[in-house]
């Protein structure tokens, strides 16, 4: 079943997903958490630059992005586009890889010296921003934030990125990292809980 607001010339259709109790989304996310845990150690295990490795970094990821959204979902207009935004921040952004390595081969594109510049906290805010402008709603542009953040988080703790200088690599320990992903979660239930509601009528 879906909502519709209406504002001047745009109209925006809301979606929603199942109700359900804040608590259980943010079981979910506890339990997506535990996914990327698991996920994550099989990544350590896989040989570089093997499918392997690459699943489960999609893997590890993907689950990071359902961990940091699931929370605000209840307090967003439009939880499934929220939701796949937020999967498509967390997987789109190593396509730089293909940029930057010139080649489609996994073992290129996974064994570069340093993740291409756009690995950066000043590119993931342009583009939240983008997106949030392009679709007037507050859900796809926190939605994409929230993934690519959780994304490049990760990466600090598995080699390093250029998170705020497009020529030096930044690394921090993978345990600091991940409690700044559950940090991450807990700042983007608040934005979205801040956020002024949408006009309806």
């Amino acid at each position: 079943m879906g909502l519709s607001a209406r504002s001047g010339r745009h109209h925006t259709r809301v979606t929603t997903l199942p109700a359900a109790r804040p608590a259980a989304y943010v079981l979910a996310a506890g339990l997506a958490g535990a996914v990327h845990l698991l996920c994550h150690r099989a990544w350590t295990r896989a040989g570089n630059g093997s499918p392997r490795r690459a699943l489960f970094d999609g893997l590890s990821h993907g689950s990071a992005a359902l961990a940091v959204t699931l929370p605000a979902v209840p307090l967003v207009p439009d939880p499934r586009w929220f939701v796949l935004a937020g999967l498509a921040g967390s997987l789109a952004l190593d396509l730089d890889h293909i940029v930057a390595a010139q080649s489609i081969r996994l073992e290129r594109c996974m064994t570069m010296p340093a993740r291409p510049p756009t690995h950066s906290f000043l590119f993931i805010l342009f583009a939240s921003l983008g997106l949030a402008g392009l679709r007037p709603w507050r859900g796809l542009g926190l939605g994409l934030f929230l993934g690519l953040a959780s994304h490049l988080l990760r990466d600090l703790g598995t080699g390093g990125a250029p998170a705020l200088h497009p020529r030096r690599v930044y690394a921090l320990a993978y345990p600091v990292c991940f409690l700044l992903t559950a940090g991450l979660a807990i700042f983007g239930r608040l934005l979205a809980a801040s956020s002024p509601p949408l006009p309806s009528q």
